[in-house]
């Protein structure tokens, strides 16, 4: 093991010796979070991306859309606003916090 190595694991241990941040706090929780934080990075980007690729198309096309006046309760276009709206808390579900892994 060369010593490049040998000082980062040190650095490491050192490091994740810090991570408790009182008694009373258990430990696990605070490590997995910080362990989970990237992988959450990395798996809500593409998720984030993902959503919107479906989200704009689906938001412009209820735009155009008149609601059937045959549709019984629907006469003010409430079946769009309402799917607008289910748009809107998909996108603020996957592209909106959390950003860091908690317990």
């Amino acid at each position: 093991m060369s010593i490049r190595c040998a000082a980062a694991l040190l650095a490491l241990a050192l490091i994740a010796g810090c991570t408790r941040a009182s008694r009373d706090e258990p430990v696990a929780p605070v490590v997995t979070g910080a362990i989970g934080t990237p992988f959450l990075i990395a798996l809500k980007a593409p998720f984030c991306a993902a959503t919107l690729v479906v989200a704009g198309p689906i938001t412009a096309l209820t735009e155009l859309a008149a609601p059937s006046p045959v549709a019984p309760g629907d006469y003010d276009g409430a079946f769009t606003a309402a799917l607008r709206g289910e748009v809107a808390d998909g996108v603020r579900q996957n592209c909106g916090p959390p950003y860091i892994a908690g317990p």
